[in-house]
């Protein structure tokens, strides 16, 4: 399966759902957004497999002062 993770190319041998691939990058989940295919994915839905050809975006909000 190959798609685009953050505008670059990736190839998977497996299935492997959203949640699992961004926990397997150790990214922490909190305060980011995920997008799929330029859509918002709620995290209550990050348990969907990756499609072939899709491309995700994760997006992390920092606050300061």
């Amino acid at each position: 399966m190959k798609f685009k993770f953050n505008g670059e190319s990736i190839v998977l041998d497996r299935d492997m759902t959203i949640k699992e691939y961004i926990s397997l990058l150790n990214i922490d989940t909190t305060g980011i957004i995920v997008l799929v295919d330029d859509e918002i994915l709620p995290k209550e839905q990050l348990d969907i497999l990756i499609k072939d050809s899709c491309n995700i975006e994760v997006l992390k909000f920092v606050c300061g002062g």
